[in-house]
């Protein structure tokens, strides 16, 4: 598998801009699992995220990166119940960048901002340390690749996943190190990992890109408050708070 992985990354793939995007491990060459189902997202969108992983820690070789994606993607899906694994895509210490969702496909990886921006994940844990140069430059790469092939607007906003969301990620040393980048942005909106929520809420958590919206979510809502994080363990919501959900 490795050497099969070695030899695929040997093509650069030329963005509209001209632009030559970092290569890309693809999903089949890292043996992603199917996904329950894929949800086109609007494009360009205005934001792109930035995560760790911090578990699985640091991947150094192909196969210690594809194990990692396999072993986040079984999380994510079979331990979490979402349609994937929830990054659009990943960068490793190997040196590549790995499929996640992909291009222009909406993920599972910062509430509120799943369908409008492209959530990138550095694999490891970047608390108290930097990821290599090679990874911030990939990093980087992916990026202005994201704009030169009309995903991404040109004028977007970076943000940390902690500016979005009640966490540490995407760790303290790496989020001081984006504060530097371009487009970062102060923004913050962080929405808490567990809030009583209204009618309203939850019709904000769920709304979209969802299509078809069936009544279900009807005959089990409620005009007085409900807490969030027990009705995610709720099959008949599960698939739809998917869409607003991290890791």
């Amino acid at each position: 598998m490795c050497c099969r992985v070695a030899i695929l990354l040997r093509r650069v793939n030329r963005c509209k801009g001209g632009y030559e995007c970092p290569e890309v491990v693809s999903r089949a060459d890292w043996g992603a699992q199917t996904p329950r189902a894929i949800l086109p997202m609007d494009v360009p969108v205005p934001y792109i995220l930035i995560h760790h992983t911090y578990i699985p820690k640091s991947c150094n070789t192909s196969s210690s990166c594809v194990a990692a994606m396999k072993s986040m993607q079984n999380h994510h899906k079979d331990g979490l119940g979402w349609n994937d694994i929830g990054y659009n895509f990943a960068v490793g210490g190997d040196g590549h960048v790995y499929e996640g969702r992909g291009w222009d496909i909406v993920g599972a990886h910062s509430p509120s901002f799943n369908n409008i921006s492209i959530g990138i994940c550095l694999i490891g844990d970047y608390t108290t340390e930097l990821p290599s140069t090679t990874m911030l430059n990939l990093t980087m790469e992916l990026m202005r690749c994201a704009t030169s092939r009309g995903s991404v607007q040109t004028d977007y906003k970076l943000l940390g996943h902690r500016q979005v969301r009640a966490t540490q990620c995407p760790g303290d040393v790496l989020f001081e190190e984006i504060k530097k980048w371009e487009h970062w942005d102060p923004y913050l909106n962080i929405i808490p990992r567990s809030h009583n929520a209204n009618m309203d809420d939850l019709a904000h958590l769920i709304w979209s890109p969802l299509t078809g919206l069936d009544l279900d979510f009807m005959k089990h809502a409620h005009s007085t408050p409900l807490n969030i994080t027990r009705l995610t363990d709720r099959p008949w919501l599960e698939a739809r708070l998917e869409q607003d959900s991290d890791n």
